[in-house]
Order: structure tokens, then sequence, then C-alpha cells
């Protein structure tokens, strides 16, 4: 009925673990493969005075539930009690293999065929038994080792039994453990009982030669002897023609033919295939399943995974090409697409651990679906993204009770419609959660609805968040983070009434997106709590709303969070300031180009306000654009530090601004150096008993005066060493000590590596 299971002599062979009968277990002698597996194992040293006692698989109509109409008989078993009628039609063959006690480690060492003579298997119709003589010698055992019997019908295994032959031509009996003399010292007599019917019950495996693939089928699953065989499918040159890839595309190298070809199985058998060493990338092996080449393409079968085997089984009830395939349904009945699903929760019911659903084109209603187990769920491409539409609930999507594994959202529209109830979202991650991807997906919030995507804690360790490629509009929040980790990469955010981002208490990085026209209405990104840090690398800024609130910040740091904003562009800001650290917040803000559109006013540039806020700005680029009330593009400083924050400035340049770096209410501008500051009407701005340190500094094309210290203590400043665009010194010092800024720089000195400078 089936060819034997096979695998490579090597060590490294893979052996799948086929489905078996329960193992009669005594103790353990020998386990894997030892030294060589190729007929000649190492085994330790046999002591038949202190012999070890053997365990044993053995299979037959006495021992764990095999064939009830095949028996041994003695020597290797003691006598059983069959009650069937013998029949002496059958033509069975028995071979011989050495064995770990769970398989054959090799090819067959010893065969002995249906015939006449003392080689074959003889017919005793007067005992009404088979005999095989096995002259062990012959086949070159080696005491101490063990050896699996199979006996077969055609290439149906009817029994198997493993024997233990020892040092003196001795056997071991399976049941008794005592040891009995082989035939002449070196012969061992095989007997069995085959009865009527024995064919019919005989469960059976086969598997191919590269031992990747095999298949279990069960007793009475046939009623006839059938010979099968798997082999490897050769994808480029298949015997018969593959399923389109549009029904989904088989791991190279996991094809096997299971032949004959559409052979039916009254129970259903077992295919079971290797996982391939490497999969394709974004592919989870929790997800693969076997599949089998339908009319209709790949068609998913019922089965499981066992990575720790780093094997998949599906369940068939007949022949055909069997593959490994990511699981896949469809959120829509489609009869050419894989299994489909009217709702998503039938398909979310239906799809593995690991597997995809994939949604068809249209609007599909979608809420408080429970998302419990890694799933991929993305619209089939091609066009225009499926709509994912929220109507009543709090959420599309809540993503909860994943213990392990990755949830993603992919090619989707994901609507929030009217008519439902405050602080909604389209996607609710929370509780429980691994690692959630959300990629090329395109968010619209209706109305006063809150907004697309709220993150908050998860008791994963490491869960993590990761936006792509997605595009977030209207609502309250785009992306609403609590305690969770979240990357955004080249996406985009606008219209949204308070917020695009807010981290609070989160990490992450936003890299490469683009944000506004009108991203916020009071913050683009807002980073809040002193567990929050993030990286703002790469991103485009606009806001160019009129009228906006002096309270509005395009990138707002408070509460103790920190944040490094590098290699970003703004335009506009409007109302507050560009970048703003409050409240012991830490920032870094470093090779920005910050364009201040005098139209669009912004108070400051860069700003932090603050006992314990900390700034470093260095190698940005301020300009400001047009002109607005103050007569520059900004109303009031590019850099400034307020009540006790600290700044630290390098490398600016700051063009057509009202002040350049100011310190007010006690802001403490720490170190300024190597900056330019040119076309403003004050370099310097201290006041409200600020302290302000700056050397090494051009400051060219002052309208009013280099420096502007009107109600702050002189002698807690240093302005020495700074180029303020003549020999003579700053424009208009008034009654300024001279101490303050003498001596100064009789040439420009920033960023010129001037270590001291000469001055009057």
């Amino acid at each position: 009925m089936t060819s034997v299971v096979s695998t490579s002599p090597s060590c490294s062979a893979i052996r799948l673990p086929l489905r078996r009968s329960s193992r009669l277990v005594l103790a353990s002698f020998a386990t894997a493969c030892l030294g060589s597996c190729n007929g000649d194992p190492t085994q330790p040293a046999f002591d038949e005075l202190n012999p070890p006692v053997p365990q044993y698989e053995i299979r037959d109509g006495a021992h764990n539930a095999g064939n009830p109409h095949v028996f041994f008989l003695p020597p290797l078993v003691s006598n059983p009690a069959p009650n069937g009628t013998f029949d002496p039609t059958v033509t069975p063959k028995i071979e011989v293999c050495p064995s770990d006690l769970s398989g054959c480690t090799g090819p067959a060492i010893a065969t002995m065929v249906f015939g006449v003579t003392d080689e074959n298997v003889r017919l005793d119709q007067e005992n009404e038994l088979y005999v095989a003589n096995w002259h062990t010698p012959e086949s070159g055992v080696q005491a101490g080792s063990y050896y699996r019997i199979r006996v077969l019908q055609g290439s149906s295994i009817l029994a198997i039994a493993d024997v233990l032959i020892t040092e003196g031509g001795k056997g071991l009996n399976a049941e008794t453990g005592e040891y009995f003399e082989l035939k002449d010292g070196r012969t061992l007599p095989i007997k069995v009982r085959i009865e009527e019917g024995a064919a019919n019950s005989a469960p059976a495996e086969a598997g191919s030669g590269d031992g990747a693939a095999a298949v279990a089928v069960p007793a009475g699953a046939v009623d006839e002897y059938v010979e099968l065989t798997v082999t490897p499918v050769d994808e480029s040159n298949p015997p018969e023609p593959l399923p389109e890839p549009s029904s989904g595309t088989a791991l190279p190298g996991t094809i096997y033919s299971f032949e004959p070809t559409g052979q039916e199985f009254s129970q259903p058998v077992e295919i079971t295939l290797a996982i391939p060493p490497s999969l394709p990338d974004g592919v989870d092996p929790l997800g693969l399943r076997v599949y089998y080449a339908g009319p209709n393409g790949w068609e998913e079968t019922p089965g499981t995974v066992d990575l720790a085997e780093g094997v998949v089984t599906g369940l068939t009830t007949h022949f055909s090409s069997f593959a490994i395939l990511p699981s896949q349904v469809t959120a829509c009945d489609d009869p050419m697409a894989p299994p489909g699903f009217a709702t998503m929760e039938g398909a979310l019911a239906a799809v593995g651990p690991g597997g995809t659903i994939t949604v068809c084109d249209g609007t599909h209603p979608v809420d408080s679906v429970s998302v419990g187990k890694p799933v991929t769920i993305e619209g089939e491409g091609g066009g225009a993204n499926p709509v994912v539409q929220t109507t009543t609930a709090r959420a599309g999507f809540f993503v909860e009770d994943v213990d392990s594994g990755t949830v993603t959202f992919r090619n989707l529209a994901f609507d929030n419609a009217t008519a439902h109830p405050p602080n909604n979202y389209s996607i609710y991650l929370r509780t429980t959660y691994d690692q959630v991807v959300i990629e090329n997906a395109v968010f619209t919030v209706q109305g006063g609805n809150t907004g697309s995507v709220v993150a908050t804690g998860s008791s994963v360790p490491g869960a993590h968040v990761s936006v792509q490629n997605s595009s977030f509009s209207g609502g309250v929040i785009g992306i609403n983070m609590s305690n969770a980790a979240v990357d955004i990469t080249t996406s985009t955010f606008q219209n949204h009434s308070t917020f695009g981002l807010w981290y609070q208490n989160s990490t992450g990085q936003l890299d490469g997106s683009t944000l506004g026209p009108n991203c916020g209405g009071a913050n683009c990104v807002r980073v809040q709590g002193a567990s929050a840090d993030v990286t703002v690398l790469g991103n485009d800024f606009t806001e160019t709303r009129t009228g906006l609130a002096a309270t509005h910040r395009v990138v707002f740091v408070l509460g103790g969070g920190t944040g490094r904003i590098e290699d970003n562009d703004f335009f506009g800001c409007g109302g507050g300031q560009c970048v703003f650290g409050f409240g012991g917040a830490g920032l870094e803000v470093v090779n920005n180009r910050l364009a201040i559109d005098g139209t669009h006013e912004t108070g400051m540039a860069i700003d932090g306000q603050g006992a314990g806020t900390t700034l470093l700005v260095t190698d940005n680029t301020i300009t400001g654009v047009g002109v607005g009330s103050s007569g520059y593009g900004t109303l009031h400083c590019a850099i400034e530090v307020e009540d006790g924050a600290v700044l630290t400035a390098h490398r600016n340049t700051l063009t057509n601004v009202h002040i350049g770096i100011c310190g007010f209410n006690g802001g403490v501008v720490a170190d300024a150096q190597d900056n330019l500051v040119d076309n403003a009407e004050f370099g310097v701005g201290v006041y409200g008993g600020s302290q302000v340190t700056a050397n090494f500094n051009d400051f060219t094309n002052m309208v009013n005066a280099g420096i502007d210290l009107p109600d702050s203590d002189p002698a807690l400043s240093d302005l020495t060493c700074n180029w303020w665009g003549s020999a003579t010194g700053p424009l208009n010092p008034g009654t300024l000590p001279t101490t303050l800024f003498t001596p100064w720089a009789l040439a420009p000195v920033a960023n010129t590596g001037a270590s001291g400078c000469s001055g009057s």
C-alpha cells in the first residue's frame, strides 16, 4: 500500500516525526545516531553479564494497537492469542534496517522476499505462519546494536519490531527480556502470522528519499493494495501544471508529488513537510500550512506547525501535489480565491496563526473585531485599497492577547464614519501584543472622532509597533501612544484638530515623514512624560495656518521627556515655536533647516522653558522668510531659553530673525560658540535676570545693536571674543561696560577654529 519511509544515512538527515501508535517503553539502551549512520554505528561495549533492558517499538496485533491481523511469533515475542483466519495467499517481504528505536537510521541491510528457498520468506501452511531466516553476519551487524524488522505486503508495512543482537549469537525476547540462542549462533528465525484482512488494516508510512516529505496512512484508509510514492517536484519542469501564483506562492523546494495522483482515502491521511532552513522576508513560520494543488489553485489543508521539529502537517483524503504556503483566507465571497468569508470575524476564526487574510475590494464594516493571534490582514492589491469602515464601536480592530508573533495591517483604507461614540479609533492596540506592523494604509477620520491608531502598553517584553508608508488625516489625533514603542517612517499626517502624534511615556522614531500642512491644532508631534524618548529624523514639517495661538508648537517635548530632532525641514511653524522643550525636557536639535514664514508668524524657532530643561542646539540653519510684525521672520528670537532652562548652541546659522540668541526670565545661555547671526535687530538679547556666555560668534548686519541687556546683570554674562561686524566692536553698546564684550574679534571668527582673539 505504501513505500517505506527512507532517510539519508547521514546523521544530519531530516527525520520526520510521523504519527505512531503508543510505544512499549521498558528502558533505554541506545538512543539516536551514534558515530556513523551507515549501518556500522559505534555502540557502547555490550556486557552480557549485565545486559541492558531494551526499549522496543513493536507494532502488531498483540502490541501497541498495531495491525489486528498480523502477529509476530516466538522467539521474538511470547506466543500471541490470534483469533482470525490465517491467510496463505499473501506474499510478504521482510526487511531489516539499523534502528535507533524510533525508526530506521539507514537503508535495509537484509531483504527477504517471498519464495521457496531458505533465503526467502516461506509459507508454513501446517503451522499457519510465514518464516524467514535472517543470517546476521552476512548483514554486517554489530553486537549490542538495535535493528528494525519490517513485514511488508507489496510496499505496505504490516508490522514492525525492534531487536537487539548480542555478542555470543543471542537475541532478546521483547516481552520477557530473556535471551534466546540464534540458530547456529548466527541465524535469527523471523516468524509471523498473517490473517485475512491484514492488508486493509495496515497503517502505513511513505516518504521522499530526501527525508523532507512523508505521509502516514491509518489502518483502514484503503481497501486494496496501493503502491504510494513521494517525490520532489522540479518547479521549472513539473510533471503536471502547478497552480498559478494568483492563488499563492509555494515556498521554494517544498512541492512534492504524492502518487498515485487522485488516490482516495476513506480516512484522513497525514502529510508532513519539512520547513526550509530559510524563509522569504516577512513570512511568519507560525502561519505555514500544507496546501494541495486543487482545481482552483493552492488550497489549504487543516493542520499544524511544529517549530521544534521543523515540520508542517496537514490532513487530506486524496493525493495531489502538496507544498508549504502561508495560511490564507479571504474576507469576501470569491469562488476563485482561497476560502472566502463574508465577515472579518469569520476570516479571523479560520486563518491559522501567522496566516494571511486577503481583503477584497469594496467597503467592509468592522466593529470591535478582536485580533488575538499573529496574522496579516491585507488588501488584495492592484488598485485602490479596500475600505475598512468602523461605524458604531470604540474601535474597528482590537489587537490583544497576542503573546508572540506579528500582526500586520497592509494595503487597507480605514474610515471612521460618523455617528459613533467619542474616543474611538480604527486600530486599538492594548494589553498584550508583540509586534504590530501597519503598512501602506490610509486612515481617514470623519467629523470630531478621536483618531486613527492608539497603542497602549503591552505586557510582552520588547513589544513594538512599526508604521510604514501610511497616511493619516482628520480627527483629534493621528496616532496616540501611551507606554508603547512605536516607529513611524515615510508617512503623512494632516488636518488633525489637536495632535498629529502623541507619544505619552512612549519611545520610538519618526523618520522620513511629511507632517502638514495643518498637522496638528496644538502640536504636530507631542512627546510627553519622563519615560518618553523619541527621535525625529529626516521629516518635512509644514504649518501655514494663520491666526494660530502662541501655544501652538510643531514639535513639543515636555514633562521630563527627551528627544533628538535631527535633519528635518520646517516651514512656517506659526503661532508658538517650531521646536519647544518644557518642564524638564531634554532636547538635542541637530542639523535642521527651519524657514520661518513672516506671514505665518512664529514667536521663536527653537525654545526651552522651565527648570531642568536642557537644549543642545547645533548645526541648524534658521532663516526668516518675508517680514512679520517685528520686521523679521520671527516675532522674537531664533533660539531662546526661559525660566531656568539651559542652552548650549554651536555652529548655527541664523538669518533675518528679530534676535539671534536669547535668555529670558532667568534662562541660561551656557555656551554659545561658532554661531553666525546675520540681518537681525539684535545678535544677543538677555532679559529678566538671564545670563549668557557667547564666544567666537559672528554677529553681522545688526540693525539696532549687537547686544541687548536692558535688565540683566552684565557681570553674569560673557560676550568676549565675538566678531560684531566691525573692528570697533558692538554697534551702540550704550552704557554697558566694555569688559562685557572686550576683547572682541577684529575679524570673523565663527567656524574658523580660532583659539583666541585680539581687541582694544
